[in-house]
């Protein structure tokens, strides 16, 4: 009986052993991957090295994205659709898996499904202004211009960068007003987006 339990412990102590050796394997080809695309490197060199990190240990969410991230910049948008998920099905709590697949639901015009992933996003980020801005980007192309509007004010509320980083915001809220046919209103907005700069708002007044 002893030679027994001396031989379970062994192979026990032989199975962590070999997850902590692959477990620090996983994490060396990580972190050659992260300094590659640190330095602008060979991102199919990153991407064979995720690839290697992620057989040894497929339980890293960060791993996931950054692979993601370099399939959709050699267009395998599919592929790295796959890796977001994976990401937030490892961490429910991964709030860039969120972002990423609102932003790749959003390009396929799939606007619905796009709020649902920004709202998960906001339950876990309630002050992140991006996330309203993409709420409020993806209620215009809806046309439900008020939902827009709340989103793009609270993004203004939250954007801690200085007014005239804010054009964008303004632009589109004159656009959502404009929408609802409250025209001096919008007026007042695409203005102050085209004292900002933006070319688009500037355009956008030489049509009235």
């Amino acid at each position: 009986m002893k030679i027994v339990r001396f031989l379970i412990w062994t192979l026990l102590f032989t199975a962590t052993s070999c997850q902590q050796l692959n477990k620090e394997i996983a994490i060396s080809y990580a972190m050659e991957a992260e300094d590659i695309i640190k330095q602008g490197g060979d991102t199919l060199a990153a991407l064979r090295l995720y690839d290697k990190a992620i057989a040894l240990d497929s339980l890293e969410p960060m791993w996931f994205y950054n692979r993601g991230i370099i399939r959709e910049n050699f267009g395998d948008s599919i592929r790295g659709f796959e890796d977001y998920k994976r990401a937030i099905e490892i961490d429910s709590t991964f709030t860039a898996g969120y972002w990423v697949i609102g932003l790749a639901l959003f390009d396929k015009k799939k606007y619905a499904e796009t709020i649902g992933y920004f709202e998960k996003l906001l339950s876990l980020s309630p002050t992140a202004w991006m996330t309203y801005y993409g709420l409020g980007i993806t209620y215009y192309q809806l046309g439900e211009f008020e939902k827009a509007i709340s989103n793009f004010k609270k993004s203004d509320e939250f954007d801690k960068s200085s007014e005239a980083d804010r054009e964008w915001t303004n632009y589109y809220l004159g656009l959502c007003y404009k929408g609802l046919g409250e025209m001096e209103t919008a007026k007042y907005y695409l203005n102050r987006s085209a004292e900002q700069g933006l070319q688009e708002a500037k355009e956008e007044l030489e049509k009235w």
